[in-house]
């Protein structure tokens, strides 16, 4: 019993909450719970550092951005930082179970930080773009449309961070880690313009 309310206790009175009772398939409501209730294992340090280091970079960025551009429209990422580590272990997981190709359609909000932290642009590109009175680019507010397409690689230190990996994942040359090429399709001012898009590319890659 003791054993019983220290796993519930860990579950539902730690620094997370969960509210599914809304939800009106019974099904769904009972998967959600048996996935809440059953403990994670614990990361390891190694695992919580690189977890630390990609939340902190994506904060950097936006509280530099809010700093240096003041006046610039950007659809900032606060308060929803997690957004960065959370899509990177989706892409390792994913990876880690054998996909080649991700693709991605996102509102405005987050995108620059996306970009950035997860596909890997310059940041120098990124800054030249914001700095509209002295950049070449005369990109104006299309730097929160645009699109990128990178090949992100995982590192071995890394495969462990969620438990045991599949063995049928693309390895990377020279690593032990993986490989999936992930990219972010770009995106005009009508949103929802993109959901077909990116349903579309999916389907052209399948066939």
């Amino acid at each position: 019993l003791d054993e019983l309310v220290r796993m519930l206790s860990k579950v539902y009175c730690n620094t997370s909450g969960w509210e599914f009772s809304h939800i009106v398939s019974k099904a769904e409501q009972v998967w959600l719970a048996r996935e809440i209730e059953r403990v994670p294992a614990e990361p390891s340090g190694g695992a919580q550092r690189a977890l630390l280091h990609r939340l902190l970079n994506a904060e950097t960025l936006e509280q530099f951005l809010g700093k240096s551009f003041p006046g610039h429209k950007r659809f900032g990422l606060e308060g929803c930082e997690a957004l960065v580590p959370g899509m990177y272990a989706i892409c390792q997981r994913a990876a880690s179970h054998g996909a080649e190709h991700v693709e991605l359609g996102m509102a405005h909000r987050g995108r620059l930080n996306i970009l950035t932290n997860l596909l890997q642009k310059d940041p120098a590109v990124l800054l030249t773009e914001m700095d509209e009175t002295h950049s070449d680019y005369h990109v104006g507010d299309v730097k929160y449309h645009q699109g990128l397409s990178s090949r992100l690689a995982f590192p071995p230190d890394e495969e462990i961070e969620h438990g045991e990996i599949p063995s049928q994942g693309n390895r990377a040359p020279g690593l032990q880690g993986y490989e999936l090429q992930v990219a972010l399709t770009p995106n005009p001012s009508h949103l929802e313009a993109v959901n077909a898009v990116v349903v579309g590319r999916v389907h052209a890659r399948q066939v």
